[in-house]
């Protein structure tokens, strides 16, 4: 009996193990790290030299200057994150790059908000892919950049709509494409779009019943989900346990999460 409970103990330890092995990681507006300004490139530079070999997904925004230009930007406007005010698709790009990122705390720093050709160069020879949130109808815009860099293989595109989906995956099919799956009838929706089963990856909350994730991982459909420690956590990180726990029940193949520093050393065991 004792050398059962041992046996048992450790092939428990190898099956958590096993979860968590090959889980990548998407920093959520690339990472809660208020030493740097959010959704800057020196933010995924510093993430990035955390994460050795391995690859970091930065999940970004992306909004329309008056000129035409596409920039990161999270908010509608560019009070909370810079020196000036106003709606990003109401300023030029002269506007734009005149101003300063912030850091979270207030303080004004020397960096110019990026726009999309800046973040295309940077990251095409770097260990960081993207995570793509297009916060207005420029998807065809954002893709034909991504064509033009040959960085397709390397996004993943954020939608959550269905009608929006379908148009999305009409634009390329080298682009990875998630999907708000909650329940049968989204799954069934999903399931009919034109786009290669390893290009769609399936996101899930809480609400998402387990049964249906079964079939997601049984159609061999990436299942994605965000852990929000900003929201839910106090702004703190989770302990390693509650990183493991998250992946293990539900089953994915992507967390995004606000600290993907600390998601990855729990995760990995480091």
């Amino acid at each position: 009996m004792k050398f059962l409970i041992v046996a048992l103990f450790f092939s428990m330890i190898a099956w958590l193990q096993q979860t968590s092995k090959g889980v990548k990681l998407a920093g959520h507006r690339s990472g809660y790290y208020f030493d740097f300004p959010e959704s800057s490139l020196p933010l995924m530079e510093f993430i990035e030299s955390r994460f050795d070999s391995d690859t970091l997904m930065a999940e970004v925004d992306l909004r329309m200057s008056k000129s035409g230009t596409i920039y990161m930007m999270h908010d509608e406007t560019v009070d909370r994150t810079t020196t000036g005010k106003g709606r990003v698709s109401d300023l030029t790009d002269r506007e734009l790059n005149n101003l300063l990122l912030k850091k979270e705390t207030g303080e004004i720093t020397n960096l110019h908000i990026p726009t999309l050709e800046e973040l295309l160069k940077f990251i095409k020879h770097r260990r960081i892919n993207l995570m793509l949130d297009i916060k207005t109808p420029i998807h065809a815009e954002v893709y034909a950049k991504l064509k033009q860099h040959n960085l397709e293989h390397r996004a993943l595109t954020l939608t959550f709509n269905m009608e929006l989906t379908r148009k999305t995956a009409a634009l390329s099919n080298k682009v990875m494409l998630s999907a708000l799956i909650i329940t049968q009838e989204d799954w069934q929706q999903f399931k009919s779009i034109t786009l290669p089963e390893s290009k769609k990856v399936a996101y899930i909350n809480s609400n998402t019943p387990t049964s249906l994730i079964d079939q997601l991982k049984k159609n061999h459909i990436k299942v994605m989900a965000d852990v929000s420690e900003a929201q839910n956590n106090s702004g703190r990180p989770l302990d390693g346990a509650g990183y493991k726990a998250k992946v293990r029940q539900q089953q994915l193949d992507i967390l995004i999460t606000d600290y993907p520093i600390e998601a990855r050393l729990a995760l990995s065991g480091k």
